[in-house]
């Protein structure tokens, strides 16, 4: 959060006016005073200096290689140039900076603060940190409504263009965009939310460690710890903690001894390995739970031996299936054998494998029933998010069906192996009335 707080200090910095100078000093008074008085109420300023400022500036460091001027400018650079699509962004941004310049009497300064204000929410690069940059996008347009009358026929026609376009996009009016905006949403329900649903209570609390906070979101519990998250520079703080302020994570999973705990060891910044910093909790998982076979769930001894007497427990992994090409078509292996429901089908989800690329062309989803028409729904491959289920409606169900190149390849779909040698294609059945039937061993 401190490129937002940056970033407020220089959009107030470039819009204050002299003769507005007293008021907007209140103002920001005001404002400080009541942050702080809010920390105060809710939560701990020795807690804010302890863990945002000195483990930020003096911990983290170690680990990231340090947050200098020069990395911090390096880092939006990188960003705003990296795809094509980003570049005109930054493209954008210089010609509406150059337009807001032109309008200033002497030195630019104010267009040069929005200019910095901008660059400072790309600091710590692109995905879900850059969010208020691309929100910052939306206002953009509102520039080129201004001194209308001074901008040339030509300009005028490029810019309504513009804006007509940006309208368009941010409306999600082109087909696909509703969805794949959609395919990326954090999920609501998730394979570890639905087992915590079934082993523990409403007030109970679990673990997602190492950085997993969208599941106790989906599973509706609270965390176990004040270290909702594990990472080396939390444990490398307790070494030396300042203003009195440590939370002690193996202390207090060790006191609590939630009923499960999702523990995925990650190996932080692909350099420092779980064993190098969560030394301590591997010890309890050790010493008291059992791992849900195949995997990173630890369920509290008493609660797996209970689980697993009722439970036919099936060791899984997910693999993804044969990539898709023109002569060679996907099978679905659907894991629903009664084609019989008195709940009428609302639509699947398909989970794909993309590779991590845009892969241009078609396929086509075909489905199969014993009493019906084949069901058939065309789709581009490019509107296809990897790791990600993709959504089509349906109006039965269906005993068979697989995908089909129509222009496109290099996609596969993912699958559920078991140790019976059993395959299932990863798919969400959604009905009409809410009900969702998750494929075993999928996400």
């Amino acid at each position: 959060s401190n490129n937002i707080c940056a970033n407020s200090f220089l959009l107030f910095a470039s819009s204050l006016r002299k003769k507005y100078l007293a008021k907007s000093s209140i103002y920001l008074a005001g404002a400080i005073l009541a942050n702080i008085a809010f920390l105060a109420c809710i939560g701990s300023i020795a807690g804010f200096f302890a863990f945002h400022i000195y483990l930020n500036s003096e911990i983290l460091p170690l680990y990231n290689s340090g947050q200098t001027g020069v990395n911090l400018i390096k880092n939006a650079f990188n960003a705003s140039t990296e795809s094509l699509a980003n570049f005109s962004f930054f493209i954008l941004i210089v010609a509406v900076i150059s337009r807001l310049s032109s309008a200033e009497n002497g030195f630019p300064w104010r267009s040069l603060l929005l200019a910095a204000g901008f660059a400072s929410l790309l600091i710590r690069g692109l995905g879900f940190h850059a969010l208020p940059y691309y929100y910052s996008l939306m206002a953009i347009p509102l520039v080129f409504f201004s001194g209308r009358s001074n901008i040339p026929r030509q300009s005028q026609l490029a810019t309504t263009l513009l804006i007509i376009v940006c309208v368009i996009k941010l409306s999600l009016l082109i087909p696909g965009d509703k969805e794949k905006l959609e395919s990326s949403k954090i999920p609501l329900s998730t394979e570890f939310s639905r087992l915590v649903q079934e082993l523990t209570d409403k007030n109970d609390r679990i673990i997602a460690y190492s950085f997993n906070n969208q599941e106790y979101i989906a599973s509706h519990r609270l965390p176990a710890s004040g270290n909702f998250f594990y990472l080396p520079w939390q444990e490398k703080y307790n070494e030396s903690p300042k203003f009195g302020i440590k939370i002690d994570a193996c202390k207090e999973i060790s006191e609590y001894q939630p009923k499960i705990m999702l523990i995925d060891k990650w190996k932080a910044f692909d350099t420092f390995s779980w064993e190098s910093y969560g030394g301590c909790i591997q010890k309890l998982l050790d010493k008291d739970y059992t791992q849900y076979p195949g995997r990173p769930y630890y369920l509290r001894k008493d609660v797996a031996e209970a689980f697993f007497k009722r439970s036919e427990i099936i060791a899984t992994k997910m693999q993804p299936s044969a990539q898709l090409n023109f002569s060679a078509p996907i099978k679905l292996y659907t894991a629903i054998k009664n084609n019989k429901t008195e709940t009428k089908p609302k639509r699947i989800g398909v989970m794909f494998a993309t590779y991590t690329k845009k892969n241009p062309g078609e396929a086509e989803l075909r489905l199969k029933r014993l009493d019906g028409p084949d069901l058939i729904r065309r789709f581009p491959l490019p509107d296809l998010a990897d790791n990600q289920y993709h959504y089509f409606d349906i109006d039965s169900i269906y005993t068979e069906g697989e995908i089909v190149s129509i222009s496109g390849d290099g996609i596969s779909t993912w699958e559920s192996h078991d140790e019976n040698g059993g395959i299932h294609t990863c798919i969400i059945y959604e009905y009409i009335d809410g009900k969702k039937i998750y494929t075993p061993g999928c996400p």
